[in-house]
């Protein structure tokens, strides 16, 4: 009633009562965060979803879906705006020679988007700049894997081997990339 009013303080404070007398209880939770949202207060709403999240069995399955699809969207924006951002900081580390730091950077962009190839290449490029072969071969045998029936992680990984003088290993590289390049 008191949102129908207009009253948003009071009928937060209804709900923190709520709360207070049955603590743990989803549904409260589940309209605190979305009045929380309304307000603009997101990091408050999604504390008070993942909280309505861990409680089984007292959402409906349309509450459930629009915890989740708000706590997923924001966090999946922000970490891809926090990968972009890691990214842009490692090319620049690149170019000014500074791999370690790369490599670095791309490590943390790497925890969350791990299957992010362009981040893979990139922090092999630095691991090699580095003398880091072995990891170097290990970021692009991800790569590899992350893109079956492409040549081009072929010859990337197959240049790598090249670079630690496994020139069996190089070679294979180039004729399978070959193979693939002539289907």
């Amino acid at each position: 009633a008191r949102l129908a009013l207009g009253e948003l303080d009071a009928a937060r404070a209804d709900f923190d009562a709520a709360l207070a007398l049955r603590p743990g209880y989803a549904r409260p939770l589940f309209f605190r965060g979305q009045l929380q949202r309304g307000l603009g207060l997101a990091a408050e709403a999604r504390e008070d979803f993942r909280a309505a999240l861990k409680v089984p069995g007292e959402c409906s399955h349309e509450e459930l879906a629009i915890m989740r699809r708000f706590i997923g969207s924001r966090e999946a924006k922000a970490s891809a705006s926090s990968a972009k951002a890691l990214l842009a900081r490692a090319r620049q580390s690149i170019a000014q020679g500074r791999h370690a730091a790369a490599a670095e950077l791309v490590s943390e962009a790497l925890k969350s988007a791990p299957e992010n190839v362009e981040l893979l290449r990139l922090r092999a490029e630095a691991w090699r700049c580095l003398g880091r072969y072995e990891a170097a071969l290990t970021d692009l045998d991800a790569v590899a894997g992350l893109q079956p029936g492409r040549a081009g992680p072929l010859v990337e990984r197959g240049d790598m081997k090249r670079h630690r003088y496994d020139f069996p290993g190089a070679i294979a590289d180039a004729e399978s990339a070959l193979a693939l390049a002539e289907d």
